[in-house]
């Protein structure tokens, strides 16, 4: 897929200012956050590795190549919702959280948007309606639009690891048996759209197959000054080799595959750690 990004600059391809925000996250993590004497330095790896994960899908070539094969979308799903976010959730320092709890309007929400009732319907619901062809489409051409609405499916990823990853002691409510059912409740409700990706005889995104579509998608990519103008005509015949029914399908078994190896893994290893309870 090299090919398809010779027609676009270096800074077109990497988004300094996002590496910009996961330094700073990264110095006001290791060096202003509150750190209990728990913290490990594998939680630390854990943090660290989660922003450069972002970086890697949303800062990176990766983002714009997202933007015109489908199948890198779904890696940049699979990387943002299903890994970087338990890793960030992983190495989050829970002091911060502790002193919330000191709180009680502060523990009361936390409480709630941390309840499976809630976490479960909001994640796949924003999930879905991103996916929705139309929606999609929409979103995916605006700026700001579109990083508002990432962020948010983001936030709730985080919700969604958050009853089994985070193990403060008043968040950690659920019993081992109880994480592994709500780790394939997710599993099966994730499974529908990969299966329909995969079985659909349609291409469900325009996004991919309009030439006018594509170039509004990849402006939003484009540093200041540059237009999309300048993407030579005979771009579109790099894409050729990628068709857009057959990456569809790839990318449905991607986030089949993925999502059946992250949610599987994370229940194998927590009916181990029960049997070792036991």
């Amino acid at each position: 897929m090299i090919e398809l990004l010779r027609n676009f600059t270096f800074h077109t391809q990497w988004n300094a200012g996002i590496l910009l925000m996961v330094l700073l996250g990264i110095v006001f993590y290791l060096f202003l956050l509150p750190t209990s004497g728990k913290h490990s330095m594998w939680k630390s790896i854990a943090f660290i590795s989660g922003l450069f994960l972002i970086f890697l899908a949303v800062g990176s070539p990766l983002n714009l190549l997202g933007r015109i094969v489908f199948r890198v979308h779904m890696i940049q799903m699979v990387i943002i919702l299903l890994i970087a976010a338990p890793l960030l959730l992983l190495g989050f320092k829970t002091e911060i959280l502790r002193r919330a709890f000191t709180y009680p309007k502060v523990k009361k929400i936390l409480l709630i948007i941390h309840h499976p009732k809630l976490t479960i319907p909001v994640f796949h619901l924003l999930f879905i309606g991103y996916h929705i062809p139309v929606v999609f489409s929409y979103v995916r051409v605006s700026y700001i639009l579109h990083y508002v609405y990432l962020l948010c499916l983001f936030v709730a990823a985080l919700l969604l690891w958050s009853p089994i990853v985070v193990k403060l002691k008043e968040l950690d409510r659920l019993a081992i048996k109880q994480k592994i059912v709500y780790c394939f409740a997710n599993l099966v409700l994730m499974i529908p759209f990969s299966v329909f990706l995969i079985m659909s005889n349609e291409i469900l995104y325009s996004i991919y197959i309009d030439p006018e579509l594509i170039k509004s998608s990849l402006e939003v990519c484009l540093p200041p000054g540059q237009s999309v103008e300048s993407i030579p005509e005979d771009f579109f015949n790099y894409l050729l080799p990628y068709p857009p029914l057959h990456e569809q399908r790839i990318g449905g078994v991607i986030f089949l595959l993925s999502q059946a190896i992250t949610f599987g893994s994370v229940a194998l290893y927590l009916k181990r750690k029960g049997k070792i309870k036991k």
